[in-house]
């Protein structure tokens, strides 16, 4: 399963590096590695999918950011259907999926994942 760096992801997502770097420290999402001291983030194909969902979720619902975290989560497991009474959310995940493939394979060839950790030592 293909992974990307943070700043891939957010070119893709259209949004700031900060902001999202931000995000996935502070939220835990199936998907995303949390990296430690040296070991940058990567995010999957399905981290990213519901992160492309709940970005498009919150200013249509007004919610925080936690929420339409949890709510794109449920969408995701749900096969984008969720319904409760007379009330149905709907997303169609295979249309969201391939427009976010199509963005990370046009910025997967124009970035260049920084390089962490000291210099290469001169021989």
């Amino acid at each position: 399963m293909p992974s990307y760096d943070v700043r891939a992801a957010s070119l893709a997502l259209d949004v700031p590096y900060a902001a999202l770097d931000v995000l996935l420290a502070r939220h835990d999402i199936v998907g995303v590695s949390k990296g430690g001291q040296g070991v940058a983030r990567r995010i999957h194909d399905d981290g990213l999918l519901r992160l492309a969902i709940a970005l498009q979720i919150q200013p249509v619902i007004g919610s925080d950011t936690r929420s339409a975290l949890h709510l794109a989560e449920q969408l995701v497991s749900a096969g984008g259907v969720l319904a409760e009474g007379p009330l149905e959310i709907r997303v169609d995940l295979a249309a969201v999926r391939s427009a976010l493939m199509a963005r990370m394979s046009d910025v997967v060839e124009r970035v260049v994942p920084v390089r962490r950790g000291r210099p290469p030592s001169p021989r």
